[in-house]
């Protein structure tokens, strides 16, 4: 797509090859990549139905909690967008997505699960740095739901998704989109 991205990830002692395979890409990793001897690399497994629902997951991500965040706004001048997933801590989402409002970035997010989801809409601070935000129906209503002026609507599943997006629309950047 003609850009260079910069991955700002955590990997264990067995990563076996993982970012000379992005640097091979054109992702930059230098100086973006934690490298933990004393973890192991983030792995996820999920057990689905024959609908493709979830059942049941199995999950070692300990590794995330030692992603590096970009230092400060400096470091991401340039940058047109700047996307966050939820396995970093939330203080250090928290920290990247101001400094990347600061940076005149675009900030969006994936909140990955119901759980990561909910603990970060707790945060003005970052609710209000992001511009989009690509949660699934049962990450909406868990970041809805963590609101403080959230009132369990009575309707349809339509009404419900349109409620709950425009609760977190009205704590996010101007002009944001889910």
């Amino acid at each position: 797509l003609g850009s260079r991205p910069t991955f700002y990830t955590a990997v264990g002692h067995d990563h076996d090859g993982l970012i000379s395979r992005l640097n091979h890409c054109g992702v930059i990793t230098e100086n973006s990549v934690f490298r933990s001897s004393k973890y192991s690399t983030a792995r996820y497994a999920a057990l689905l139905d024959h609908r493709g629902d979830l059942v049941a997951a199995v999950s070692d991500m300990d590794c995330l909690q030692c992603i590096p965040v970009p230092p400060s706004a400096e470091d991401l001048v340039g940058v047109e967008y700047l996307v966050l997933d939820a396995n970093a801590p939330a203080d250090s989402l928290v920290r990247a997505a101001k400094n990347g409002v600061e940076a005149g970035a675009k900030v969006c997010f994936d909140p990955t699960s119901v759980p990561k989801a909910s603990l970060l809409t707790k945060s003005s601070d970052f609710l209000s740095c992001l511009s989009y935000m690509f949660p699934n129906t049962d990450e909406l209503y868990a970041m809805a739901r963590a609101l403080d002026d959230w009132v369990e609507p009575c309707g349809s599943e339509t009404s419900l998704v349109e409620y709950a997006s425009s609760c977190l629309l009205g704590n996010m950047r101007e002009k944001a989109c889910l």
